[in-house]
């Protein structure tokens, strides 16, 4: 494991994902960090990832801006609270596990 677990998990992602995704396929990729419903919000709001491509009523989002939207998003709790948090319970761990047991 590396030291920066999100960015361990970026660069798995990167390999990973396919070049663009629709948003209604996001549990898929994502293991429920993100729901459609919840990317809807924040594309009407501006705040969610740049490249969306619309196709008929879908949306879809393309692999790098998306990446970058979520590098920018993602904090390990101890930098957000000032705590110390064991490894094993980090959010970035925890979802980087979900994702190799998800390509197996």
């Amino acid at each position: 494991m590396s030291d920066n677990p999100i960015e361990e998990l970026i660069t798995e992602l990167d390999r990973t994902l396919p070049p663009v995704f629709a948003r209604s396929k996001i549990d898929r990729y994502f293991g429920g960090l993100f729901t459609p419903g919840y990317l809807a919000t924040l594309d009407s709001e501006g705040l969610g990832p740049e490249g969306a491509i619309r196709c008929g009523r879908h949306m879809a989002y393309q692999k790098k801006p998306f990446l970058e939207w979520l590098r920018r998003r993602m904090t390990m709790p101890e930098e957000r609270r000032g705590i110390k948090v064991p490894p094993k319970e980090k959010s970035a761990n925890a979802l980087l596990q979900s994702l190799h047991e998800y390509s197996k």
